[in-house]
This record gives C-alpha cells, sequence and structure tokens, in this order.
C-alpha cells in the first residue's frame, strides 16, 4: 500500500489537468489535488486539502465489453455531466455561487443536474484548478488500495470510507444544491398567474412523454401534478451519494 501510496502523492507523477488526456486502460486508484501553483482553489471551494492539496481518491475497475468507457468515465475533470461523478457534484456544490451554478432536477425525479453551462464552467474551472495522478492496481485488489488509502489520507471531497472526519460542509452544500433544485422544480412547474389550466412543458427525451403522461393518468394526476409529486418525493429523499 505505501508503494502505492507514494505513486498517487510523488509529485512526478501528478499530471495539470490543462495538459492530461485522463486515465490509462488499466484497473487502478486515482487523486484529484488542488494544483500548488494557485492556492485560490481550496479557498473558493471553501475546504482545507490533505496532504499535498489531496482533494479527492477514487478507484477505476476493469472495462466492460474490451471498452475503455468504464474507466475514462472515471475521469471526472472533464466529464460531460455530474449525475454520476459524486467528486463532480461535490465541486459543483461548493463552487456553487462562486460560479453562479444552475441546478436543476432531472426528468426522472431521482437526480439531479447542472444545466449544459453550468457543467461546462465547472469543466472549465477544475481544468484551470486541479491536478490528477493514477496508480495502477490489480483488478482484485482495487477496492482494498482504495479504502486504505481514504483511512489513511481522509481526502476532503470523499465522503464515505474516511474514518469521523467532518465532512459538514461538503454535505451541507450538496444539500444547498438539493433545495436549489427543489426551488428550481416548483418555479418551472408552477403555472402563471391566471392561468392555472396551463398546460406544463418539459423538454423530454423522445419517447418518454408519452409514459409519463399514462403514468400520471394511472394516478388521477395531471402531467405537471404528477411530476412535480415525483420530484418533491426524490428530493426530499437523504441520497447524499452518487457513486464513487
Amino acid at each position: 500500500m505505501r508503494l502505492i501510496r507514494d505513486r498517487l502523492l510523488c509529485p512526478e507523477n501528478r499530471f495539470d489537468c490543462r495538459d492530461y488526456n485522463g486515465p490509462p486502460n488499466c484497473p487502478g486508484v486515482y487523486a484529484i489535488f488542488a494544483r500548488k501553483d494557485d492556492p485560490s482553489a481550496t479557498t473558493q471551494l471553501g475546504v482545507e486539502a490533505a496532504l499535498d492539496g489531496l482533494l479527492y481518491i477514487g478507484k477505476a475497475g476493469m472495462p466492460r465489453a474490451e471498452s475503455s468507457a468504464s474507466l475514462r468515465g472515471r475521469y471526472h475533470i472533464t466529464a460531460a455531466t455530474s449525475r454520476s461523478s459524486s467528486p463532480r457534484f461535490s465541486f459543483g456544490s461548493l463552487l456553487f455561487q462562486h460560479l453562479l451554478l444552475e441546478m436543476r432536477p432531472n426528468i426522472t425525479g431521482r437526480d439531479f443536474e447542472f444545466s449544459v453551462e453550468s457543467e461546462k464552467k465547472l469543466t472549465d474551472w477544475l481544468i484551470d484548478n486541479c491536478a490528477y495522478s493514477y496508480a495502477e492496481v490489480a483488478a482484485t485488489d482495487v477496492r482494498t488500495e482504495e479504502l486504505r488509502l481514504l483511512i489513511d489520507l481522509m481526502p476532503p471531497l470523499n465522503l464515505n470510507d474516511v474514518g469521523k472526519a467532518d465532512r459538514a460542509s461538503v454535505r451541507a452544500a450538496r444539500q444547498r444544491c438539493k433545495d436549489a433544485a427543489r426551488q428550481a422544480a416548483t418555479e418551472t412547474l408552477a403555472p402563471r398567474p391566471g392561468r392555472a389550466d396551463e398546460t406544463v412543458s418539459l423538454n423530454l427525451p423522445l419517447g418518454m412523454k408519452a409514459r409519463v403522461t399514462a403514468a400520471a393518468k394511472r394516478q388521477g394526476l395531471s402531467l405537471q401534478d404528477f411530476v412535480l409529486d415525483q420530484l418533491v418525493q426524490a428530493l426530499s429523499s437523504d441520497e447524499d451519494d452518487q457513486g464513487d
């Protein structure tokens, strides 16, 4: 474990995200750091970095179907969306006000998403302010090594497996995004004054609107009331984490 720890923390193995194309096609563990030459990053995030500017540690298993997608997908810095990226969601939540990001509930009502423009802002910030390292690990040892590193280094943006370290500020920031999403849902779905019968307009994927409409009819609800009910239920849940 010490060897892997040293490889992750070694400055020579650390890549500036402005010059990095993502992890290799092999299982391993990775670390996201605040760049040493720009201390303003942690100030903007409002967190105290761990050893050597460490912010987050994660793992990448073997790719599926001979594809590197599951590994490349773990390169959260340039991911297209924060929906399935816990570190991106935490970064975005902490930078919500600083970057003037917009958070919206997605149509399933079970998850959150930043607007396309907000995702671009977040990606630009991560590229400009973060560094990345990767250490290859045998597929059978990935989870064990990740757990050891988390307990040893306790990076501030990891929410699980980090002992009793205080993650209140990160969790509070994520909750604020939930609240913002709830507010956005209420404002988007509420009819305009004097237009109580106004039909809600939703940007639904092809084929989904019919299924949502059918589900609303089965419950005896209007499309607007059904979607709002689903969003409120999901946003009221306490699902803080969203994966590695």
